[in-house]
C-alpha cells in the first residue's frame, strides 16, 4: 500500500508522471486523522508494511508525526524521497528504522541540490537506495555519477529503474517507446553493463515495458543483472491512497477514484481493481497491439497511462471505450456492454438510462423502484420488470455489476 501524504515538491523534473494537477484533489496535503484512519484500515487488514510517498514526504507540516504513527504501527516502513530534506528530519530520521528510495537524477541537481543530498546520503545512506526514471536520455557520464555515489556513501548496491511514464495529459516528458526503442535497448545494456563491473544489480520499479520494445539481447542483458523479474504486466496487488484517502490503482489511473470508507480490507481493494485491470486489458487496446500473439497474454503495451489515452471522459462516471462499448464505473462496481445492444435491448424506456446509472450505485433495488416510479408515474409492476429484465441482459453480456 502506497499511501501519498502530500502532493507539494521542491524539484521540478519534467519527466514527472504525478503532477499535483493530473490528480485534481481539493486538498494537497493528508491530515493525521486521514493517516489514522488509513493504519486502522491497514491493521484490520493485517497490514504493516507502509510505503510513504509524495510529492516530496518530508515537506508535510506533520512530517515527524506521521513517521512516528507509522514507527509504532508497522513492521516495515519505506520512504519515497528525493533526499533534499533539511537537516533538522534527516536528524530526525537518523535513528529510525526506515528504509529510503532515493530519487537520483545527477544531470538536473543544481549545487545546492547536490550539497543537501549528499548530506542526506552521509546520514542515512547504509539504508538507500538510489533510484532513476528514464526518459530516453542516459549518458556514460550520469551512469559513472551513480556508481560514485553509491561506492562513495555505502549505499545498498542496488539501483531502482523505472520508466518514465505520461501523465493523464501526456504533458511530462515521457519515455515513447514507439520511437526511443533503439535508445532504450542501447543505453539498457550499457546500464546493465557497468553496474555489473561494480556488483551494482539492478531492480525495477512498477513500470513494464511492451515485450515488441526490447531486442532479445537486450533482455538476456537485463534479466543477467536484475534483482527482479522483466514484468510486461503491471497489476500486482499495488494501489495509492491520496489525501483525503481517496484510493487509485495508480497515477496512471488517478481518473478512477474510490472513498475508502467503500471497502471492507485491502483484499477488496485489490479484488475491485484487479477486476478493472483485466476489463481494460480485454477491452481497451492499442491497434498495433490487436494481433499481437504475445497481447492479453503477458503484455499489456507499457504503461496503463497508453491505454488510457484511448478513452474520452463522459459524464457520471462514464468512459467511451473506443468506439465500441460503454464503460460506467462507480463505488465499487463495473459495467460494460457493447454499445449496439445498449440501443436495441436496453433503452426500450425512457427510465433505462437512469435504472442503468442507479444499479452502478449502492441505492437498493426497492429504493429504485420507488424513485423511478414517482418520477416516470409508470406501474411499478412494469418497471420492476424492466429492472428484472435489465439485469438479465447485463448477466447474459458477462457484465461485472
Amino acid at each position: 500500500m502506497n499511501i501519498i501524504i502530500n502532493t507539494a515538491c521542491n524539484c521540478d523534473c519534467d519527466y514527472c508522471f504525478a503532477k499535483e494537477k493530473s490528480l485534481n484533489l481539493n486538498k494537497n496535503e493528508m491530515s493525521i486523522y486521514e493517516f489514522k484512519k488509513i493504519i486502522s484500515f491497514m491493521k484490520k487488514s493485517s497490514s504493516y508494511h507502509i510505503r510513504i510517498l509524495g510529492g516530496e514526504p518530508t515537506l508535510h507540516s506533520k512530517f515527524k508525526e506521521i513517521i512516528n504513527l507509522s514507527e509504532k504501527y508497522a513492521q516495515k516502513i519505506d520512504l519515497f524521497t528525493n533526499g533534499l530534506a533539511d537537516r533538522d528530519k534527516i536528524k530526525f530520521l537518523k535513528n529510525k528504522n526506515i528504509n529510503y528510495i532515493v530519487n537520483f537524477t545527477a544531470r538536473k541537481f543544481t549545487k545546492e541540490n547536490k550539497k543537501n543530498l549528499s548530506y542526506f546520503l552521509k546520514k542515512l545512506g547504509r539504508r538507500c537506495t538510489l533510484g532513476i526514471n528514464y526518459n530516453g536520455n542516459l549518458d556514460r557520464k550520469e551512469i559513472e555519477e551513480i556508481i560514485k555515489t553509491i561506492k562513495k556513501y555505502n549505499l545498498i548496491p542496488t539501483l531502482r529503474l523505472g520508466i518514465s511514464a505520461p501523465t493523464n495529459d501526456f504533458s511530462n516528458n515521457y519515455f515513447n517507446f514507439k520511437k526511443g526503442k533503439k535508445t532504450i535497448n542501447k543505453d539498457l545494456r550499457l546500464l546493465s553493463k557497468k553496474l555489473f563491473d561494480h556488483s551494482i544489480t539492478i531492480t525495477h520499479d512498477c513500470s513494464c515495458f511492451p515485450v515488441c520494445a526490447l531486442s532479445d539481447n537486450s533482455l538476456s542483458f537485463l534479466k543477467k543483472h536484475s534483482n527482479t523479474e522483466i514484468r510486461f504486466s503491471c497489476y500486482g496487488g499495488t494501489f495509492d491512497i491520496l489525501p483525503g484517502n481517496k484510493v487509485i490503482r495508480c497515477f496512471a489511473h488517478s481518473g478512477f477514484k474510490f472513498s475508502l470508507n467503500k471497502f471492507e480490507d485491502i483484499n477488496d481493494i485489490n479484488y475491485h481493481f484487479y477486476n478493472l485491470h483485466n476489463f481494460l486489458k480485454k477491452y481497451v487496446k492499442p491497434p498495433k497491439c490487436e494481433d499481437c500473439e504475445f497481447e492479453s497474454k503477458v503484455c499489456q503495451s507499457g504503461c496503463w497511462a497508453n491505454r488510457l489515452s484511448l478513452l474520452t471522459e463522459l459524464p457520471n462516471n462514464g468512459y467511451n471505450f473506443s468506439k465500441n462499448y460503454l464503460y460506467f464505473e462507480n463505488k465499487n462496481r463495473i459495467a460494460l456492454i457493447n454499445k449496439e445492444d445498449f440501443k436495441k435491448q436496453i433503452l426500450l424506456e425512457d427510465s433505462s438510462l437512469e435504472i442503468f446509472k442507479l444499479l452502478l450505485s449502492d441505492i437498493s433495488k426497492e429504493n429504485i423502484i420507488k424513485q423511478l416510479s414517482r418520477k416516470y408515474s409508470t406501474r411499478k409492476g412494469r418497471l420492476i420488470a424492466e429492472l428484472d429484465g435489465f439485469l438479465d441482459v447485463l448477466k447474459k453480456k458477462e457484465i461485472l455489476i
